[in-house]
């Protein structure tokens, strides 16, 4: 069966305010949920970049990208009248759920602009 596993990442440097997080969702093939899990944390593991070499920066700063951990394994559903297999363009695999305080923050989202949200962990 083929699931997404959101998998959250960050950037780690000397003396940061704030913490930059990426959830990065990435389409796997599984037997179980808990297989699914274990190739989860496998990718995560594999995507940290230590940055040895100290070519990867956050404000001219030597940063380490480090895998935070699994989020969220979910099930994806085909598109009406497609096998599990045939994959394509357009197929929901994964979602979040936002809080915005009015339409106009809405219409900001919608734009691409910054906007205050609560994101709703289920």
């Amino acid at each position: 069966m083929w699931m997404c596993a959101h998998l959250i990442f960050y950037y780690k440097c000397a003396e940061q305010d704030s913490i930059l997080v990426h959830e990065n969702v990435h389409l796997i093939e599984a037997d179980s949920a808990e297989d699914a899990n274990r190739k989860a944390l496998e990718l995560g593991r594999e995507g940290e970049i230590l940055n040895e070499d100290g070519t990867l920066t956050i404000d001219d700063k030597p940063a380490q990208y480090l895998f935070a951990g699994v989020r969220k394994i979910i099930t994806v559903v085909p598109a009406p009248g497609k096998g599990d297999a045939d994959l394509t363009s357009g197929m929901e695999v994964t979602y979040s759920q936002f809080e915005v305080d009015d339409e106009e923050a809405l219409r900001r989202l919608a734009d691409g602009e910054g906007v205050d949200v609560f994101y709703e962990a289920e």
